[in-house]
């Protein structure tokens, strides 16, 4: 059975469930990226459509990336976010992998219990196996592509603003096609022949993007303070920033190494994230980033998952930095990839303060 056929299936599994709800809370992981606010913003627009008396909220765990700010700022779209959740039928949640990246959640023990229906493209996902429903397609390049399919196959006419918002979590998470499958061409061809301006719209949202001074620091202390390793004939850099690790993992992979990782410690949490080329995912035959961040939490505590090429786990705030750097040598070493220090860098001491 094919992607589109199961779907199918699916969703009318979907709409026989939403038959027997009248609250529904809808969430995605933290710091929630165009696809991750895109694919929520449009399921939930489904919803409301399908069931008029349904009553909606949004939660929004550390709120929204800069990109995700300027997309809604751009189209006047007003968002009004839950700061905790309440008691509802049922969850939706889009575009996560794990426990950790809906943080917050775990502090409502009636909300923890509530069943949920989970729509997600990751490679490795921890919370398939609890979904009352799960939409979890690795094969597909982004969520918005998944939402805008089940958003078709429910004849659900879409408005000009969620199209767009579709559009541009599909070219987000494609790295504008570059890394798209063939549902998010099948999801644009959709999309766009409701809405062609809106294509050209998001093109234009997404262009021309200023860099804040504090990301641009971020970015220099991170690569001041990277450890430079080797792992078989591949290079391991690991970092730690307190803030705009994305950012920082982006320039250490453009800086030539293959596998990037950045430590962050937090007050309730110390948070893992990986970055990984097609080079290295190939040589491996796995789902490199997301087995990692997978292993690290299975050993440490904690909960973590993701794609091949980019994955996050979130730890205890003790775990001591010797486990991570021994873990990682394990992992690479089970690989059959020798791990040897080449730099051993000041990302370490840093990691303390």
């Amino acid at each position: 059975m094919n992607l589109r056929e199961d779907l199918a299936l699916k969703v009318k599994s979907l709409t026989q469930l939403l038959a027997n709800v009248r609250n529904v809370c809808f969430l995605t992981h933290r710091d929630a990226d165009p696809d991750a606010i895109a694919s929520l913003l449009a399921l939930k627009y489904v919803f409301e459509h399908l069931k008029a008396d349904l009553t909606t909220a949004v939660y929004l765990p550390e709120g929204l990336s800069r990109e995700s700010k300027k997309l809604l700022s751009s189209l006047n779209y007003v968002l009004n976010p839950v700061s905790y959740l309440k008691q509802c039928d049922i969850k939706v949640v889009t575009d996560s992998s794990s426990h950790s990246q809906l943080a917050g959640v775990g502090s409502h023990d009636e909300v923890v219990k509530t069943p949920y229906v989970l729509v997600d493209h990751h490679e490795v996902n921890e919370l398939v196996k609890e979904a009352v429903l799960s939409f979890h397609y690795p094969e597909a390049s982004s969520t918005s592509e998944l939402v805008a399919l089940i958003a078709h196959e429910l004849e659900v006419k879409l408005p000009s603003e969620v199209i767009t918002l579709l559009i541009a979590g599909i070219l987000y998470d494609s790295k504008v096609l570059r890394l798209a499958k063939p549902t998010a061409f099948e999801a644009l061809h959709y999309l766009t022949s409701e809405c062609y301006e809106c294509y050209v719209k998001v093109l234009s949202i997404l262009s021309g993007e200023k860099v804040p001074r504090s990301e641009t620091i971020a970015i220099l202390k991170g690569l001041a303070r990277t450890g430079l390793y080797s792992v078989g004939d591949y290079l391991l850099a690991i970092s730690c920033v307190s803030a705009y690790e994305a950012s920082v993992l982006k320039h250490l992979i453009n800086a030539g190494a293959d596998v990037a990782v950045v430590i962050s410690r937090k007050e309730n949490s110390t948070n893992i994230y990986v970055r990984a080329t097609q080079d290295v995912i190939e040589a491996v035959k796995k789902p490199l980033a997301g087995e990692l961040c997978m292993y690290l939490s299975k050993a440490l505590g904690g909960s973590g998952g993701g794609h091949a090429g980019a994955a996050g786990a979130s730890l205890p705030a003790n775990t001591k930095l010797e486990d991570i750097l021994n873990l990682l040598k394990k992992f690479f070493e089970e690989l059959k990839l020798e791990f040897r220090v080449m730099e051993e860098g000041r990302w370490f001491e840093r990691c303390f303060r």
